[in-house]
């Protein structure tokens, strides 16, 4: 048995899954071994994650203490991203439908972040463009009156 190793957490777990997830995608051979070790590895994986306790225990049997470390930062990096945005602004309290809520839960969950970043990037840049298009017409509108003006 290898050492005692970081313990994710529930609140943790949608990073962590979303990590190792990403890992063995991009990098089969981040598990380490044979193609056929790999692959056990990744049933393993599938098989196990409906189960909210299971990642511990996978994570137990198939990383090594550099894998361990890896997904602890991007835990951490994650933790440290929510908490700042937690800090930044003020919360505010908003009333959805179940239907708005929904589609920002399953944004969320896809781009693992928070309900406020899926706000943010999706509707984040139609605004900014929205009140850039008005400052443009409103500094245009401006200098037309300053053309009318001086004609007059």
């Amino acid at each position: 048995m290898k050492a005692n190793r970081y313990v994710i957490r529930r609140q943790d777990r949608r990073v962590a899954i979303a990590f190792v997830e990403q890992r063995l995608n991009a990098e089969p051979q981040w598990i380490e071994g044979d193609k056929q070790r790999q692959l056990v590895a990744k049933q393993d994986y599938l098989d196990n994650i409906v189960d909210p306790d299971a990642i511990n225990a996978w994570c137990a049997k198939w990383l090594n203490d550099a894998q361990w470390e890896q997904l602890r930062q991007a835990i951490s990096t994650a933790r440290d991203l929510q908490e700042k945005i937690r800090q930044a602004s003020p919360l505010k309290t908003i009333s959805l439908s179940d239907r708005a809520w929904q589609i920002l839960i399953d944004l969320a969950q896809k781009d693992n972040t928070t309900l406020s970043n899926v706000i943010i990037n999706h509707l984040g840049n139609a605004h900014f463009a929205a009140c850039k298009q008005a400052e443009i017409d409103y500094n245009l509108s401006g200098a037309n009156q300053d053309r009318i003006s001086l004609n007059a």
